[in-house]
């Protein structure tokens, strides 16, 4: 039903001592003229994620790149 398609990728590992991960997703993509982010949420849902807030939300409605997000197969939160 669904083919593959590979695309040549470069993923940058980077420890963040401090602050949000998304602000470093973010940060890095502009840094490296990125042209698409892709990245899996993490699944939280209802009052967790009112409390902690959601990485992968903060990309997309920070990021000027455009933000993929993909669920692990079978769609099931991690």
């Amino acid at each position: 039903m669904y083919s593959r398609i590979l695309v040549p990728s470069q993923a940058v590992l980077r420890e963040i001592p401090s602050g949000r991960a998304a602000t470093a997703i973010v940060e890095e993509a502009s840094a490296h003229d990125c042209q698409l982010i892709v990245m899996g949420p993490h699944g939280r849902r209802g009052l967790t994620r009112l409390a902690l807030g959601s990485d992968a939300e903060l990309v997309v409605r920070t990021s000027t790149v455009p933000v993929l997000l993909v669920r692990a197969e079978g769609g099931t939160p991690t």
